[in-house]
């Protein structure tokens, strides 16, 4: 019985990634013009919730941590995900790889949690509250150290498609 039960999540789950990106997919997060309107927002949020997808694909194939065996991802791996990858670290690690704009990274994990919503609306927007809070936390902290964070800051290398260091 639960082997038929996973079988069928995972069915459904598997449909899902099928999903094409529409921005009325989005959730309503009333993010302020400064990030919606930046050029960076829309192209980030299509490729939050595309990646979203391919997290789940890998997942069912067994090969992505953080999400159990139907494709939802746990709450510790939500909420650190949005703590890595919306707050900056100042580090050695960001001088040599960049950092994208944060109306990049608000974007991003905005299509991520609006693919999750059609999994689980309500853990979405659970992590839309913690998204909301972390961006303008960020926006103050990297004003208040003097960056601005509606820009890209290049690093010393980056990584090409496919894998390969360009320096």
């Amino acid at each position: 019985m639960q082997q038929v039960l996973m079988s069928q999540i995972s069915l459904c789950v598997s449909s899902l990634v099928e999903v094409s990106y529409s921005p009325v997919l989005l959730l309503d997060a009333r993010f302020d013009a400064s990030y919606t309107d930046h050029a960076d927002f829309a192209s980030a949020c299509r490729s939050g919730f595309e990646g979203f997808f391919e997290q789940v694909d890998e997942a069912l194939e067994g090969e992505y941590e953080g999400f159990s065996v139907v494709g939802v991802p746990s709450w510790e791996y939500v909420e650190q995900s949005l703590r890595e990858n919306v707050l900056r670290r100042y580090d050695r690690h960001e001088r040599l790889i960049g950092v994208t704009s944060l109306p990049w990274r608000v974007g991003f994990y905005l299509g991520w949690l609006s693919a999750l919503a059609l999994m689980d609306r309500s853990f979405a927007l659970r992590g839309l509250a913690v998204l909301q809070e972390l961006a303008v936390r960020q926006q103050k902290e990297e004003q208040a150290r003097g960056y601005n964070p509606y820009a890209s800051i290049e690093g010393l290398i980056f990584l090409r498609p496919g894998g390969s260091v360009m320096v």
